[in-house]
């Protein structure tokens, strides 16, 4: 063991000048030249804290002292424990070439290490060592990079974080190194393995499963025992039966009215699966060993891109919306002749909120008992901080405005898009009902409006790249940009009501035109997506995007339209193909879900990039997925759907009666 010491530190020094001598051409990098080793001097460490007269008057930190003391004589006199903690740092990885910015340590290690048969109390923590600070200053801190490397840090648990980034600034400027710096990230740190600790919003979250478990279980148990004995059953007692609600939920049947756009089953299944596909690759990058094969292997093929397409996938659910959301209330108006545009609010409140809500619960509270890692933290941080300053936002769906830099959870931004769409969508279908062709033309207009909002602030801003920290508060999230596909989904609605009662017929030529075009449109739409080595100017970043969305939502409306009449072909049929109804009923559930289970099962390890491993995990996180959303709509979305058809259906009967007392 006496020479454990100096082999350690000679292996360590090998393999840096092995590294530095295999990119010759980046010797001059500060990621090259910079010696990681000395960030595990603790003696000189602890010298630096002494001698810079840092604050060590008070308890905590004359114990931190204390305690790097004890480490730098362990590592005298050669105690394996001490060479534990060293061994728990990260360092410079292998692989930065392809993309590898990151060693997180071993993180476990540092919370099971034993000093006298005692175990040592640590604090394991991430950190940045930057070379880049007006590069990384843009950029969300630890997922960076190209400006820093992320590493993990096992220390005493009495050392304030803040003292030890001061002293290894203070070390890294006495070696000249100025273009160097360590930000250590307090928001990462963990001083136990896994969560214990219960606090007040877990055991309100428990509270709450537990109450819609209890009313799931004797539901069930009301519909079962009827079912047997073959008693009337009150469809109030059904609501959160598992026995009801599965049947209709796994059905898979014919449309039996014409007014059914079977296609949009099979359209919304797989924009679900894109979505989740697109955000499972986001997710390989938090982070990857070969992030570099990511974008030069993956981006440059034309599938690639496909995947890298996903927003559109969300322009999908956008114009679907809009469209039944048109015909349903140009049905209404029909037959009221008026809205109760109250009710319509409420009623679309509380379709969307109540899966929403408890899934940002259980995301902020309960989900960090299911995992534990060196990157879970601060992920899970990205949830509670948010979610905890910002809930009312998420109820209120006003997120994307009042805190889009703190979007509580990375996938509601949509949710509240789609809430402020809809308060427009009545006086929308209203108008184009009063005034027909004035209010379209007038109303396409405002959806090319769109093109204009978009490229200007792309040009206020300047923004050219996805990686800059406000591009998704700034052209990501915004209803006033994102809106052109629900409101040509609307118009487009239109057509569908008056077309309802009539026989349509498209020349077969003039269809396979339209299919052609539509079809090529949305290929070249998806096409320079992610090709990151061509630069382009702010405008024609803002013009692709703005423009983009207008031609894939006109081309996705012809499909609807053309599948809805039978002249889809074999794309109508599969597209139509009942075994997609499940699914397409799941979407809503499969898209709340997938990013938080995605996140327990891929943040413990840095996955290492293959086309095949992608659709291995793919396929793994997407049938988990499915299998979580089955048991969240049986159990929150189908009950609330069924107390608000309970509500609808008694507000009906009261106008029935109320007609027949006048009559």
């Amino acid at each position: 063991m006496a020479n454990i010491k100096s082999i350690f530190s000679k292996l360590f020094y090998l393999l840096i000048v092995i590294k530095c001598n295999t990119v010759k051409s980046e010797l001059n990098n500060p990621k090259f030249k910079f010696n990681f080793l000395n960030f595990l001097n603790f003696d000189q460490l602890k010298n630096n804290l002494f001698n810079n007269h840092f604050n060590i008057a008070n308890e905590s930190n004359e114990k931190c002292l204390n305690e790097l003391t004890a480490i730098e004589n362990a590592l005298k006199s050669s105690e394996p424990w001490a060479f534990e903690v060293v061994d728990a740092w990260g360092k410079i990885p292998s692989g930065v070439l392809s993309g590898n910015y990151y060693d997180a340590g071993a993180f476990s290690q540092c919370f099971n290490i034993k000093r006298n048969g005692e175990l040592f109390k640590t604090q394991y923590c991430m950190g940045n060592l930057v070379f880049d600070l007006e590069k990384y200053s843009k950029k969300i801190p630890l997922f960076t990079h190209e400006s820093s490397f992320t590493f993990g840090v096992c220390l005493p648990a009495a050392c304030s974080l803040n003292l030890i980034e001061a002293s290894f600034n203070n070390l890294i400027r006495k070696t000249d190194n100025n273009d160097v710096s360590v930000v250590l990230l307090n928001n990462t740190c963990l001083f136990e393995e896994s969560a214990s600790k219960i606090n007040i919003l877990d055991k309100i979250a428990l509270g709450l499963i537990g109450i819609i478990l209890s009313m799931v279980f004797v539901s069930t148990g009301y519909d079962i025992f009827y079912t047997v004995s073959k008693y009337k059953k009150s469809p109030t007692l059904l609501v959160f039966s598992v026995y009801t609600n599965g049947l209709k939920l796994l059905s898979c049947k014919e449309a039996k009215t014409p007014d059914t756009i079977e296609c949009l089953h099979g359209i919304r299944s797989i924009s679900a699966q894109w979505v989740v596909l697109f955000h499972l690759i986001y997710k390989l990058c938090l982070p990857p060993f070969n992030f570099y094969d990511i974008y030069f292997k993956l981006v440059p093929k034309y599938y690639g891109n496909i995947i890298f397409s996903a927003m559109f996938g969300v322009d999908t659910f956008f114009v679907m919306s809009g469209l039944l959301s048109s015909i349903a209330l140009f049905k209404q108006l029909e037959k009221n002749g008026k809205f109760k545009v109250m009710r319509l609010y409420l009623y679309r409140y509380f379709r969307l909120t109540p899966m929403l809500g408890v899934t940002v619960l259980i995301s902020m509270t309960l989900l960090r008992f299911l995992i534990t890692g060196p990157y879970w933290n601060n992920l899970h941080e990205q949830f509670r901080v948010p979610c905890g300053q910002y809930w009312w936002s998420v109820l209120l769906h006003t997120q994307n405005y009042v805190n889009p830099n703190a979007v509580c959870s990375d996938y509601s931004w949509s949710i509240s898009v789609e809430m402020q769409l809809y308060l427009f969508a009545p006086f929308i279908v209203y108008s184009i009902h009063r005034f027909k062709f004035k209010a379209v033309c007038i109303w396409s207009l405002v959806a090319l409006c769109c093109i204009g909002f978009t490229v200007i602030t792309y040009a206020i801003h300047d923004l050219n790249t996805w990686s800059d920290i406000s591009y998704f508060s700034l052209v990501y999230v915004p209803t006033h940009i994102r809106y052109s596909p629900y409101l040509i989904g609307v118009i487009v609605g239109y057509g569908f009501f008056k077309a309802r009662t009539q026989s349509i017929h498209i020349p077969k030529m003039l269809n396979l035109g339209a299919w052609t075009v539509s079809l090529s449109a949305m290929m070249m739409v998806m096409l320079p997506i992610m090709q990151i080595n061509t630069k382009l100017t702010s405008f024609k970043y803002g013009l692709y995007f703005g423009l983009g969305r207008i031609i894939w939502s006109i081309a996705l409306c012809y499909i609807i339209f053309a599948c809805a009449h039978n002249y889809g072909g074999r794309i109508n049929w599969f597209l139509s193909h009942p075994w997609w109804q499940p699914l397409s009923r799941l979407s809503f559930a499969i898209y709340l879900l997938h990013i938080p289970i995605m996140t327990v099962t891929m943040v413990d390890a840095s996955p290492y990039f293959r086309e095949l491993a992608i659709l291995r995990v793919f396929i793994e996180n997407y049938v988990l997925t499915v299998f979580v959303s089955i048991i969240a709509t049986l159990t929150i979305e189908m009950p609330v759907s069924n107390i608000l058809e309970l509500l609808r259906e008694q507000n009906v009967e009261q106008k029935f009666v109320e007609n027949k007392k006048r009559q």
